[in-house]
């Protein structure tokens, strides 16, 4: 769970009619274990780990397929294959995620007065889950393939991070 977490909201009003709005969320002081990572790079593999073949690895652990894997990514494997742990695929899971973005246009009154009962109406373009930035090497810092139940730590095992989305939404008022 993080220690830290902080979001920023803004909305900005232009020209009566016109409004922009964006959220902003920051979390911190909390770890994840990358446990895809440590599958893909620890499965597929024989017991001596000699006669590996790229196909034969689940995705191709880049510690073991890439001659330029950084000195990092070989020492998780190596510790993980041959010292049994996985202590180097927890990694910080510090985050900022850009989660909204919105534009609303309104219809000015003497526009929609043209229109029986109709008082007002708007339009929206939103988007969600719009960036993140991370030093986390899995795919999302947030996921928990545990879902709510954390007892024992929070990992990413092979699950689907939130998707990016738009929408467009009309509101009528009468």
């Amino acid at each position: 769970m993080p220690t830290n977490t902080q979001s920023i909201t803004a909305d900005l009003t232009l020209f009566k009619y016109v409004t922009l709005n964006t959220l902003f969320e920051r979390r911190a002081g909390m770890k994840q274990f990358n446990l895809t990572e440590s599958f893909r790079c620890g499965t597929g593999f024989s017991r001596g780990g000699r006669t590996a073949t790229r196909p034969t690895a689940q995705g191709g652990c880049e510690a073991v397929f890439n001659p330029d894997a950084s000195l990092e990514e070989q020492a998780r494997f190596i510790a993980s294959r041959f010292l049994g742990t996985n202590a180097g695929y927890i990694e910080d899971a510090e985050f900022i995620k850009w989660r909204e973005a919105s534009l609303t246009l309104g219809v000015p009154p003497a526009l929609s007065r043209g229109f029986r009962a109709l008082e007002g109406a708007s339009l929206t373009l939103s988007g969600r889950n719009l960036r993140t930035w991370t030093d986390y090497s899995g795919l999302d810092p947030e996921i928990n393939f545990s879902g709510g139940s954390a007892n024992f730590g929070q990992s990413e095992f092979n699950t689907q991070p939130p998707v990016r989305y738009f929408t467009a939404r009309i509101d009528f008022a009468f």
